[in-house]
């Protein structure tokens, strides 16, 4: 009786363990956070930031746009063994999810996307950025159909705007682009720098410095 009692305690274990995704220490992963309330998310993500998560330490780096924030960590950036949380899925969706939603009053949907490489990371915020600017101009347009969206290119889309005398260059960056946020030392002293454009493809590098530096 007693190795059945064992043997089924070891069982449930298992499945509970199998049912949580945990984060590899060898992965950068991003926290993607929405917000009911867009106006919160750029004092959100400086907070954020400038919060220390054991094992994961600082982020490197936030970037928000409309309802969204997301924060980029990595264990190959941190001196530490382990990820904050153990690098479980469910336990960080839950933190951010319940301190968040507890701290705003408001409704907050979180999830984990993880990535390998330096590369990764750049090409999935420059495809986020693309689509974001997208929908923007989408918004613009304000009768544009989601196949339209899909199918037209970003030089399409901008003509369409100038066909409708809309002015794309005086949108502000924030609202084109959406933005990101990294605290940088300068000249001795801890500074806020801001990020708002398209990632130009032939410059990663430029963004990576800015990201992983």
């Amino acid at each position: 009786m007693a190795s059945s009692s064992k043997r089924l305690q070891n069982d449930v274990l298992s499945y509970e363990t199998s049912s949580d995704r945990k984060i590899p220490f060898n992965m950068y992963y991003i926290v993607c956070i929405s917000l009911e309330n867009s106006a919160e998310c750029p004092g959100l993500v400086k907070k954020l930031i400038r919060q220390n998560f054991e094992g994961d330490g600082y982020p490197l780096a936030g970037y928000t746009y409309s309802n969204d924030v997301y924060l980029i960590f990595s264990s190959l950036e941190s001196p530490e063994n382990e990820h904050y949380l153990s690098g479980s899925h469910q336990k960080l969706c839950s933190y951010f999810s319940s301190t968040i939603s507890r701290t705003k009053n408001m409704d907050v949907t979180c999830s984990i996307v993880e990535l390998d490489s330096r590369t990764k990371v750049l090409v999935y915020f420059q495809t986020k950025i693309y689509e974001n600017a997208k929908k923007t101009i989408s918004g613009l347009l304000n009768n544009l159909s989601h196949k339209e969206l899909e199918t037209l290119s970003m030089f399409e889309l901008l003509e369409l705007l100038k066909k409708r005398s809309i002015d794309w260059s005086a949108v502000a960056p924030i609202e084109r682009f959406g933005t990101f946020y990294k605290y940088v030392k300068m000249d001795g002293k801890e500074k806020l720098s801001t990020l708002s454009e398209l990632f130009d493809v032939r410059n990663l590098e430029k963004y990576a410095k800015y990201l992983f530096k």
